[in-house]
Parts: structure tokens; sequence; C-alpha cells
């Protein structure tokens, strides 16, 4: 009677227990973004500075969670002009409102390594729907700092007008691809 007990007990725990939380390494978390421009070419630009966590659990991709932010003042072009320009107020507006953020609704399991992750990105004080294709990596110990580490990869588009970026359309695309690798570790 008391291993049944117990064994109940042990089952509801687990049941009910929260995903496993991770924090992003900001080494290895990056976040990169690739617009036409004009015609010729389809650079790529990056935010080098990314903080938040990430809930997940692989037995219960509906528990998962995010809360992502970034300075806009991170942006790097590899130009310090053009960075200067997208930060102004006719695109990224860092003056009014220096960080972008992107908080997780829904982890839509597609099969055990890859998911749609369902939320809404605030960009330029302006709050939309996005979805991101999400690719499970790994998730495990890591070789060598033997820390708890998850990894993901994430891809999706938007559109810049939708955030009130209009400035050089149609000349500059308005589709932005947006790619996320993530490595982050266990809390």
């Amino acid at each position: 009677m008391r291993l049944a007990l117990a064994s109940a007990l042990l089952v509801a725990t687990t049941a009910s227990a929260e995903p496993t939380r991770y924090r992003f390494d900001p080494v290895h978390t990056q976040v990169m973004f690739v617009a036409d421009h004009l015609g010729f070419s389809r650079p790529v630009g990056r935010f080098t500075r990314v903080e938040g966590w990430i809930a997940f659990d692989p037995d219960a991709f509906d528990s998962a969670g995010c809360e992502v932010t970034i300075p806009v003042d991170s942006l790097w072009l590899g130009d310090a002009d053009w960075e200067k320009k997208l930060r102004s107020d006719a695109f990224f507006d860092q003056r009014r409102h220096p960080t972008m953020s992107y908080t997780c609704e829904r982890l839509e399991e597609i099969d055990s390594k890859r998911a749609r992750l369902h939320g809404v990105l605030t960009l330029r004080g302006i709050t939309r729907p996005v979805v991101l294709d999400l690719r499970i990596n790994r998730i495990g110990r890591h070789t060598y700092s033997l820390a708890y580490v998850a990894g993901f990869s994430a891809t999706g588009t938007i559109r810049r007008s939708d955030f009130g970026m209009k400035r050089m359309l149609p000349a500059v695309g308005d589709e932005v691809e947006i790619r996320l690798e993530i490595e982050a570790i266990r809390e």
C-alpha cells in the first residue's frame, strides 16, 4: 500500500513539474537577419547581445516558454555609418525604443526535433504575432564545461513595414528573414 501511494505521489509530482529553465549563453546565442538591398545583395546583420531565458521539457512541448530581450544598440553590420542609419528613427528608432522583445505563447510540436514557436515580437513599440520554425539541436551535458545545455535553431520571416519601418520601401526589401542560434545553460 505504501509503495502504491509513493508511486502515485511520484507520478503526480512528475506530471506537474515545471519545465527546465535555461538562461541564454551570451557567447553562443546569436540573432541574425537578412533583407534585400536594392536587388543587388542580401546582407546579413546581427545583434551581438541577446538576454533572456527559455523553459523547455522535451516530453511536454506545451509547457515551454521564453522571454527574449535584444538591445538595439548591439546591432552590428560591419559599418558604423550603416549601423547609425539603422538605429535612427527611420528604422529601429533606438532613442525611443532601446530594446525589442519576443515572448513565447505556445510551442506546437511537429516531431521530437521540430516545432513551431508561436509568440509576439515587440519592435519600435509595436507588438505583432511572429511564428518561428524551431529545431531542437541537442539537450545534454556540455563536453567541456559539464554544464547542462540546450541548443535550438529558429527561423522565420517578418515584414518590417508591420513594425513601422517603411523607409526606402520597396527598393530595400520589406521581408526580413530572421535566424536565431540559441545555446542556453540550465539555471
